[in-house]
């Protein structure tokens, strides 16, 4: 752990050069921003957190929408790149503490974007609002996000699952660019009276059908249902993005920054290659993070015990469905901070060397039958240098 701690900090210093460095070419990039009541919650700033404004970095939603406003000024410098804007729980609520409560409108915001007319069919469960279809950015865009980013307010229900459905189907199919999914919640899903309920096996087919790396970032330390959050971490891994926790202001902004830096499409590696580390908010950092991260490494091996002391383990298994061998399945097997990739031979057989005690998540994803599936476990590697098989049934 203590080296994990002197890596993080290293690396986290040479992390603005390597955002100079990561994302080539044109990002697609689409922001969820939760707006429901509970965003109303204060919210730490941090150390080293800058203001946009006296009236920002108070509530959650401040935060949140500081945060993300910084993002969409990097992406508007050089205007070669799509963005896209989902908001939900921003529009309509339920009147609380009454036994037969109204509908309340936040009439500043459909004031703002001439809106009223979307309340003749809507249910506070279904409030979710392509704001902004991907499309080409640039600074001027940006200004007229900033008008409506001024008018919201924290106010209704949490349809996060509707809205990751939604926001999945804006992509088009793989293609040239850097796709990414940015959300920004303080909880899981609460879609309560609504006309178009969505669930998370609902999300999980959406990301089948257009993969796209989803990063969930979460603010507050509020406790969560540990099957909601369990659910969160699905869909984001699943996706091929993460699930974070910001404790701040300042916390968030650098996770997204990390975030918006990693390469969505890593080049092919040979097996056992570590593809990606962690920085110290456990957000991850583009494998290529310049020279200085790499000699930061050398320094810290340096200290490490010797390899032989650790006993370092083989694993060896297969992936099939149902008696099909998944041929060039990808395989991750994921630490507390080294990301490993492989893929199956043509009979569905793997293997990973020289992996060093731990915990670690073993996924893997393959298309079989002209369908995209997954399947996903938890292991613990001992100290004692054994082979461990394991094999994999896709679901």
């Amino acid at each position: 752990m203590r080296l994990i701690l002197r890596f993080a900090i290293l690396a986290s210093a040479a992390l603005t050069t390597a955002l100079a460095h990561a994302a080539d070419g044109t990002q697609a990039v689409t922001f969820i921003l939760d707006c429901s009541a509970s965003m109303s919650a204060k919210a730490p700033q941090g150390d080293g957190f800058v203001q946009a404004s006296s009236n920002l970095g108070v509530t959650r939603l401040d935060v949140a929408k500081q945060a993300i406003r910084e993002a969409l000024d990097r992406l508007s410098v050089d205007g070669d790149n799509r963005v896209g804007l989902v908001l939900f729980g921003h529009r309509l609520a339920w009147q609380q503490g009454v036994s037969e409560p109204d509908l309340m409108e936040q009439t500043r915001y459909l004031e703002q974007t001439l809106g009223f007319e979307v309340l003749k069919e809507l249910l506070p469960g279904d409030d979710v609002e392509i704001a902004r279809h991907l499309s080409r950015f640039e600074p001027r865009d940006l200004t007229l996000l900033d008008t409506r980013f001024n008018a919201l307010e924290p106010w209704g229900e949490d349809p996060l699952y509707l809205a990751l459905q939604k926001a999945v189907d804006t992509f088009e199919r793989p293609g040239g660019a850097e796709r990414r999914l940015i959300v920004v919640t303080d909880g899981g899903n609460n879609q309560g009276m609504a006309k178009h309920k969505s669930t998370k096996d609902q999300v999980l087919e959406a990301i089948d059908r257009r993969p796209v790396p989803i990063y969930i970032f979460r603010l507050g330390d509020d406790e969560m249902v540990r099957q909601a959050e369990s659910e969160l971490v699905q869909i984001a891994r699943r996706s091929g993005g993460d699930y974070l926790k910001a404790a701040d202001a300042a916390e968030l902004g650098k996770q997204m920054r990390a975030a918006l830096a990693v390469s969505a499409s890593r080049p092919e590696k040979p097996a056992g290659a570590v593809t990606a580390t962690a920085n110290a908010t456990g957000a991850p950092v583009a494998a290529d993070v310049t020279a200085e991260i790499a000699n930061a490494i050398a320094t810290l091996k340096s200290d490490v015990t010797p390899r032989e002391e650790l006993k370092p383990a083989r694993l060896q298994g297969n992936v099939s469905y149902y008696g099909t061998p998944a041929k060039r399945a990808k395989i991750v097997l994921e630490g507390e901070a080294t990301q490993v990739v492989v893929r199956t031979d043509s009979q569905g057989n793997f293997s990973v060397e020289d992996v060093e005690p731990g915990v670690y998540t073993l996924w893997t994803e393959a298309t079989v039958k002209n369908t995209f599936r997954y399947a996903t476990r938890k292991l613990k590697v001992d100290n004692s240098g054994r082979t461990k098989t394991l094999d994999l049934i896709l679901e």
